[in-house]
């Protein structure tokens, strides 16, 4: 098989490398949206030891973290700017991006379904939580690397995604706390 013949949606799966994250900012690095999914599935990884997240839950972080942004294939990469002007497209991507999920693969990735829409107290929810982190987290580095390359356009949204790390930082530590699954 060659890359091409690994499809998602009917489309190459290798096409994620061709949608440009932040397509419409001003940027000193381009980012694509196979670089940013392995990039939160390390984070994810990583984010998994440091909490003692169990090996089912963190396989499936990971799993979910590499395939997060699957829908954008069919959707591509919204920008925040947009969705900031925008705020009722956000549910509407939401459910778009839930709908595909469940259809990925003609079902087979259910799980990714599941813990996408896992609430508090359900099983994936800790690996909803841990992949939250991790985009945020692989945002904020973006915007880091940008601005040490003398880029100050991503500047508007650095305030927003350090509000989405400390917000996901409390979820996730009340979630393990109260119930998430740990190999502790």
């Amino acid at each position: 098989m060659t890359a091409g013949d690994y499809k998602v949606f009917g489309r190459p799966l290798v096409g994620l490398s061709g949608i440009t994250r932040f397509s419409r900012r001003l940027k000193a690095r381009q980012e694509n949206v196979a670089e940013h999914s392995f990039y939160v599935a390390f984070i994810a990884m990583q984010l998994c030891q440091e909490y003692k997240v169990g090996e089912v839950e963190s396989a499936l972080a990971i799993k979910y973290a590499l395939c997060h942004d699957v829908p954008e294939l069919i959707l591509d990469d919204i920008n925040h700017d947009v969705k900031r002007k925008y705020p009722q497209i956000k549910e509407i991507l939401a459910d778009e991006e839930l709908r595909l999920l469940c259809e990925l693969d003609g079902g087979t990735y259910g799980d990714l379904y599941h813990t996408h829409t896992s609430t508090e107290g359900s099983d994936g929810y800790v690996a909803r939580l841990i992949v939250e982190l991790a985009d945020a987290h692989a945002v904020f580095l973006y915007i880091q690397a940008e601005g040490r390359l003398g880029n100050n356009y991503f500047m508007d949204i650095n305030e927003d995604t350090q509000f989405r790390i400390n917000n996901c930082k409390t979820k996730l530590q009340e979630a393990l706390t109260y119930g998430g699954k740990t190999d502790a």
